[in-house]
């Protein structure tokens, strides 16, 4: 490792970083129950996640309050509607590619706000197998940015925080780790991504050649 950094172990939100939304995906899948993109994504992001995401509410609960905000011609189809939004979940396949050229070098983690489904989604996408270790704010009742999460993280990985470089989309999550010592990046693009860590030492070109084959099946 090159870096001044001692960068040991590289931990990743998932959402908008490894899977996003197709919007234009979402929208047709919306149209199907008479619905906006938008609205299909307040109803399933609205107030109520962030209850579900810190495991205040059960997937079973979660269904039964979005069922009560559709319309009365969906309230029976709420699990249909669900699974039709996640048809435009999208991989982001060259961070995998990257992720796969980074490792050994570099331990891999994921830290995310998310549902009950996470672990499902991450196997669906096959990346599963690039995490020691999936922390998920519904198992765990915490969320980012509270400080308890990040604390809780690095315990369970017997790292301090300045070992950890920490990648998420949003910087009200990066901020609050920096502040507790992790190093951190706001995700916006693979390509952004890959000129911070080399700015920083993180990735040569020695790293970039060992795994140029690596693929999703890999």
């Amino acid at each position: 490792m090159n870096s001044g950094l001692n960068i040991k172990l590289l931990l990743f939100d998932i959402g908008d970083v490894f899977l996003h939304r197709d919007l234009g995906q979402l929208h047709e899948e919306a149209r199907q129950f008479g619905l906006s993109g938008s609205e299909l994504h307040e109803v399933i992001y609205g107030p109520r996640w962030d209850r579900y995401k810190r495991g205040q509410l059960t997937e079973a609960e979660l269904l039964l309050e979005i069922a009560g905000q559709l319309p009365s011609s969906l309230e029976n189809r709420v699990v249909e509607l669900l699974e039709s939004s996640e048809k435009s979940v999208v991989l982001n396949e060259s961070l995998v590619t990257l992720v796969g050229q980074l490792q050994p070098s570099y331990r891999v983690a994921a830290l995310s706000n998310a549902g009950a489904n996470l672990e499902a989604r991450l196997e669906h996408f096959n990346i599963a197998r690039l995490f020691e270790l999936v922390v998920n704010s519904h198992w765990v009742r915490m969320a980012k940015p509270d400080e308890e999460i990040y604390r809780y993280t690095a315990e369970h990985l017997h790292l301090q925080p300045n070992e950890i470089l920490f990648i998420d989309d949003k910087l009200r999550n990066t901020s609050v780790a920096e502040k507790l010592g992790f190093h951190t990046h706001v995700f916006t693009t693979t390509d952004t991504f890959m000129d911070f860590l080399r700015q920083e030492g993180l990735f040569t070109l020695t790293q970039s050649k060992l795994k140029k084959n690596t693929t999703l099946s890999s």
